[in-house]
Parts: structure tokens; C-alpha cells; sequence
């Protein structure tokens, strides 16, 4: 039954994880994480957008330095953007809100990590009372 316990919390810390870094979603699943659609495409995201938020990448690759999710009636997107990108999206708030970059600050991975290891290898057994002892 313990085992089933921890189990249980490794598999929650690995969905928080990947919850906490907008790679899957409960109500729109598993984010995608490139977009190469036509220009109807383009538009209808641009006109469909619900949610925008962004946050700091750990590791800078070339001029991208933010990670952008945005979030739509039907799918969710999880791309890289450079700080002209938000500045771009937070003009674009001023007309219309949805469009509002909102900045968020989730855990680092390391921090998750740490957690699951100590879940992982800290028992959570009692230890057996030796029956033989002697009063």
C-alpha cells in the first residue's frame, strides 16, 4: 500500500512539473510546442488567443530568451520569444486584454528533481519493533 502511496506522489510531482512549465494542460492536454500553419491558420490564432503568459528561459538559445504560451479555444502553443516578441504582445494588450502578456515564474526543474529523489529513495516504512526485546 505504501509503495502505491509513493507511487502516487512521483507521478503527481512529474504532472506538477509539467504543469508548472505549461507542457500539458488539463483542459487543453499537450501543448504544442512549433507552429507552421498557413496564413488563414495564423489568423485564426490571432483572432482566437484566450491566454498569453511567459516566463524566463534557464538556458538562452541564441536570441530567445522567453518561453510564450498561448493558449487558444482549441490547442495551446509553447514557443520561443525573444523580449521584442513581448513588448510586440503587451502593445497589443492595450487593445484588446486576452492579447496581455502575463509574466509567470514557475519552479525550476531542479527543485522538482530534488523532490522526486527524496520521495524516491527515503522509505516511508516504520521500523519493525523487535518482538524478542526484552524489558
Amino acid at each position: 500500500m505504501k509503495s502505491v502511496i509513493k507511487l502516487f506522489l512521483l507521478f503527481g510531482i512529474i504532472v506538477f512539473g509539467l504543469m508548472n512549465y505549461r507542457i500539458f494542460t488539463f483542459d487543453k492536454g499537450r501543448t504544442q510546442t512549433d507552429f507552421d500553419g498557413t496564413y488563414t491558420e495564423v489568423i485564426k490564432l490571432a483572432t482566437d488567443i484566450e491566454k498569453v503568459e511567459y516566463y524566463k528561459k534557464i538556458a538562452k538559445k541564441g536570441d530567445y530568451e522567453y518561453k510564450l504560451y498561448i493558449a487558444t479555444s482549441d490547442t495551446s502553443y509553447l514557443i520561443d520569444a525573444t523580449q521584442s516578441d513581448i513588448d510586440a504582445l503587451t502593445t497589443l494588450g492595450l487593445v484588446k486584454k486576452s492579447y496581455s502578456p502575463k509574466q509567470i515564474k514557475p519552479i525550476p526543474f531542479y527543485i522538482d528533481a530534488i523532490v522526486f529523489l527524496l520521495i524516491l529513495f527515503i522509505p516511508f516504512e516504520r521500523k519493525k519493533q523487535n518482538k524478542n526485546r526484552r524489558d
